[in-house]
């Protein structure tokens, strides 16, 4: 056989290979709670989770993700190809998982974080509704009654589904509600129904009482039925609530000591916040905070944002790097603007090394080639897949220094909080962590502390965003 025909013969058969894997579902992730992650397909053809409002039985292919928060709490997490959230207990006690070698094993829920499928995001098709409940749940689906009936002081009305736009709903223990109809007629009452009946978007058929939702939106058609936009959690990853280690025994005196802190559960961005979203914030908001600080230094040479023409556009090659040159108001106000905020400092350090307390998001020993240091420029956000976190969250060591909410103070942790510590009431310089490309590969460490005034910028200086589980904000 001629050489060349051989190598043919060897790519084709490599090339069949990874299309197997592929279609195999070999990108299916476990991550354990040891901190383990294994890829391969999850085998479970559907999985259960009962909320507090009903029992939602989901297919696999549906799911995007699942995060397993700790036993106590009694809560679980999944997440949709269509972004929907459901919260509850996952009744399934076993995951059936195929390793790449098509060795098949089962693993107890208990031992695993999260799970990552592979599924594409899919927005929703045709005409739906949008319901929001009371404990922070999202789903798409359709009411299945011909209309609402609600009692209003002066008189009880019937009205056809059709004519409907917007539900909201008072707070526990008030059964009032007010409707919004298409025409912009507003009823305020009480429904005559003590539960509504549902539809889901996989076609279970629930009936949940009255009590249980928070909103009901009746104007998602297909052009923007995906909850990116409501829930911005696609680019986020969640951080179940539960303990970890934070500080250091062995580095700088403003790192010690080493303590156990409680933090409810929370999401962080997936990446650092890049030049292209920073310019969406800035064309809406401008560049000025409400306290009159700049929030870009656009004037900067090394920014890599530019103003024509009264907009700002991201310098060409410079789109997803991630946005520098910004001040902590600058860093604040986007935060706001999107719907989140900005982690604490024990937030920060909990998504960066894990419950276990690693020392770097990979592990606990140094590692070339698993972050952006000692290099002269950022690189887009996500370069290193190989440095990500325990939970999921890239480019916690190097790239940029990242703002946190906290005030800086060098003896915080002598006597902070146990419980959900949000730094000093006050100070005259903001925390700043993780590291950037300026700096040696030794200072990657997650305990890493470093302080900077609000109303500053550098050329290393960026951040990423939070948002509350429990509240959403």
């Amino acid at each position: 056989m001629p050489l060349k025909n051989f190598f043919i013969i060897i790519l084709i058969s490599f090339l069949l290979i990874i299309m197997v894997m592929t279609s195999a579902g070999v990108g299916d992730s476990l991550f354990m709670k040891n901190g383990d992650k294994i890829a391969g397909e999850v085998l479970n053809s559907f999985f259960t989770i009962q909320t507090p409002y009903a029992r939602i039985v989901l297919q696999n292919e549906e799911l995007r993700e699942i995060n397993f928060q700790r036993e106590d709490l009694k809560i679980d997490l999944f997440l949709s190809i269509s972004l929907e959230k459901f919260s509850g207990i996952c009744l399934n006690s076993y995951i059936n998982f195929r390793l790449p070698e098509e060795k098949e094993i089962v693993i107890l829920k208990e031992k695993i974080s999260k799970i990552l499928f592979t599924h594409k995001r899919r927005p929703v098709e045709g005409r739906t509704t949008l319901f929001k409940m009371s404990n922070g749940d999202l789903f798409f689906g359709e009411i299945q009654e011909k209309g609402l009936e609600i009692e209003t002081p002066y008189l009880s009305i019937f009205l056809e589904k059709e004519r409907l736009k917007h539900i909201v709903f008072s707070e526990e223990g008030v059964p009032i509600v007010e409707i919004t109809t298409k025409k912009g007629d507003i009823f305020q009452g009480t429904l005559k129904e003590d539960e509504i009946v549902i539809k889901l978007n996989n076609g279970n058929i629930e009936s949940i009482c009255e009590e249980m939702f928070s909103e009901i939106n009746f104007d998602f058609s297909k052009e923007f039925a995906t909850l990116k936009e409501e829930t911005g959690l696609e680019e986020m990853v969640f951080i179940p609530a539960g303990e970890f280690l934070m500080g250091s025994n062995e580095g700088e005196k403003d790192e010690s000591p080493l303590h156990s802190v409680y933090l409810d559960a929370y999401y962080i961005d997936k990446y650092e916040v890049t030049n292209e979203e920073y310019c969406r914030f800035l064309n809406e908001e401008g560049n000025r905070s409400e306290e009159g600080y700049l929030r870009l230094n656009i004037d900067d040479e090394d920014c890599r944002i530019e103003e024509r023409g009264g907009k700002y556009y991201p310098k060409k090659g410079y789109e997803r790097h991630p946005v520098v040159e910004v001040t902590w108001f600058g860093a604040r106000d986007y935060a706001q603007w999107a719907g989140k905020r900005l982690p604490t400092e024990a937030e920060w350090e909990k998504a960066a090394r894990g419950k276990e307390g690693k020392k770097y998001p990979w592990g606990d020993s140094l590692a070339e080639k698993k972050a952006n240091y000692n290099s002269t420029n950022t690189l887009p956000v996500g370069s290193y897949p190989s440095g990500v976190s325990p939970y999921g969250c890239y480019d916690m060591a190097g790239n940029v220094w990242e703002w946190c909410s906290d005030w800086y103070n060098e003896r915080y942790y002598e006597n902070s909080p146990r419980k959900n510590p949000s730094g000093p009431r006050e100070g005259s310089e903001r925390v700043l962590r993780g590291g950037s490309f300026y700096n040696p590969l030794t200072l990657m460490y997650c305990a890493n502390r470093f302080k900077y005034s609000p109303e500053k910028s550098g050329s290393d200086v960026g951040f990423r965003c939070a948002k509350s589980f429990s509240t959403g904000q």
